[in-house]
C-alpha cells in the first residue's frame, strides 16, 4: 500500500497540487483545479502557508525534504534551478546554455 498523499492547496500565487510520501515532497505544480477532491493534509497546508510567507518576505528559506520524480533531463534542470539564490532570477536561456540545450526545453 502506498503512503502517497495528494492535496490542492490555495496560495497567493494560485492553486497548487502537492504530492508527498509521508514528509517527503514528490511534486508541486500549479493547477487550475479548485475543488480539493483529495483528503485534507496538514503537512500540505503548512507548505501552502510557507509559500505565502515566502512571497511576502516573512520567510527566506523553504526547507522540505524532496525526492522529485522526473526524467533525467528534468532532474538536471531542477538541479540548476536550485542554484539560484533567494531573491535572484535567471532565464531559460541562461540555464539552457549551462545544460547545452534549448531555452524551450528548459521552459517545458
Amino acid at each position: 500500500m502506498s503512503n502517497d498523499s495528494t492535496s490542492i492547496i490555495k496560495t497567493k500565487l494560485g492553486n497548487f497540487i502537492i504530492k508527498s510520501n509521508k514528509k517527503v515532497i514528490i511534486k508541486i505544480y500549479p493547477s487550475k483545479e479548485i475543488n480539493n477532491i483529495y483528503k485534507k493534509n496538514n503537512y500540505h497546508n503548512k507548505i501552502g502557508l510557507d509559500i505565502d510567507n515566502l512571497l511576502i518576505n516573512k520567510k527566506k528559506l523553504f526547507k522540505y525534504k524532496c525526492c522529485p520524480k522526473g526524467t533525467q533531463f528534468e532532474l538536471k534542470v531542477w538541479k540548476e534551478i536550485k542554484k539560484i539564490d533567494y531573491g535572484k532570477t535567471s532565464t531559460y536561456k541562461k540555464i539552457s546554455k549551462i545544460l547545452n540545450t534549448s531555452p524551450r526545453a528548459v521552459g517545458n
